[in-house]
């Protein structure tokens, strides 16, 4: 009845709605969709802090209808799908331009919508611009990455922003991979690279991992709660970010000495059916390198004494100095 419905709406400033009463608001609004009821249910969704895409169109249909609650907006961009597939509602965008106070995960979600759907010389664009590059260094210098992120860095970070310090930190962002594992009992995902002495741990959350993978040859190893570790395990691998190989290259010059990125450099070279004296002298750097596992650095020793016997043999009287081994 129209009392109930009434009755209903009211009932929305309890404190801490009963989970019947958060089954039979929706219900009501289905039988009497008035904006009262409407505003009831958002109320108790929002006292509950209930976010994610199941809530997202309570909260969309409440922004439709212009109910002004607080919480609304945040409750709102949390719930957010990431196939929303347009730019936020005006009122929504000009709301969060003043809000100070904004978690990570929602600036992401804000800021991704953002570049995906606004236009550059947007009045929303230009309003947005400069804290959008400031959260984008923020979480490069973090080392953070997801699939939102991945759209930030892609719109926000340009060759001619990388310095010393983001050289240091981008390359692993550039490189990174989703990894999804199917076995419920993984809580880790370990990566080794043959090239190097160290493995690298990440974290399985929801059975998916964020990690670095620079060659996409290295050997991945899961692990359970016990500390037992499976290999060959079925899992899927995706690159969180695409067209990178400018900003690798940008970032390499800028830090010759970045671990991975001298290693792939040395894996290049090494590989090359004939060596340039460029490539032997990177190689040469090589035996100084502490984090080079030794099998590697005997290939890379193999190479250049292959190189110099070449040269001895192209030239013998030896006038390209070169240096036995």
């Amino acid at each position: 009845s129209q009392e109930l419905a009434r009755a209903a709406a009211g009932a929305g400033r309890l404190q801490n709605p009963k989970r019947l009463y958060l089954k039979l608001l929706p219900a009501l609004y289905e039988a009497y969709p008035k904006k009262r009821i409407l505003t009831a249910v958002v109320l108790a969704f929002i006292q509950e802090n209930l976010t994610g895409p199941r809530y997202f169109p309570w909260y969309e249909k409440a922004v439709e209808a212009q109910i002004s609650l607080p919480g609304l907006f945040e409750a709102f961009l949390r719930s957010l799908p990431d196939d929303y597939g347009r730019l936020l509602p005006r009122e929504a965008l000009l709301y969060f331009s003043y809000v100070t106070e904004m978690d990570d995960y929602s600036r992401s979600a804000l800021y991704r919508n953002i570049l995906l759907y606004a236009k550059r010389d947007s009045d929303i664009f230009r309003l947005y611009e400069r804290a959008m590059e400031q959260f984008a260094m923020a979480q490069l210098f973090a080392g953070r990455i997801d699939s939102r992120l991945a759209v930030i860095y892609k719109e926000m970070i340009y060759a001619e922003l990388i310095d010393f310090q983001l050289a240091k930190t981008m390359p692993a962002i550039l490189a990174s991979h989703r990894i999804d594992c199917h076995n419920d009992a993984m809580c880790f995902v370990i990566v080794r690279c043959e090239e190097m002495m160290e493995e690298a741990r990440y974290a399985l959350e929801d059975g998916a991992a964020y990690a670095p993978l620079y060659s996409g040859r290295e050997t991945l190893q899961f692990e359970d709660a016990h500390g037992n570790r499976y290999v060959d395990l079925p899992c899927e691998k995706t690159a969180a970010m695409q067209d990178t190989d400018e900003l690798m290259k940008c970032c390499f010059e800028t830090d010759p000495d970045h671990p991975m990125l001298f290693v792939g450099a040395c894996r290049r070279a090494v590989e090359k059916g004939k060596l340039t004296a460029d490539d032997v002298a990177l190689l040469e750097q090589a035996g100084q390198k502490v984090f080079l596992h030794p099998l590697f650095k005997s290939r890379i020793t193999s190479a250049i004494v292959r190189y110099y016997k070449t040269q001895a043999d192209g030239n013998p009287d030896g006038r390209d100095g070169s240096v036995s081994y």
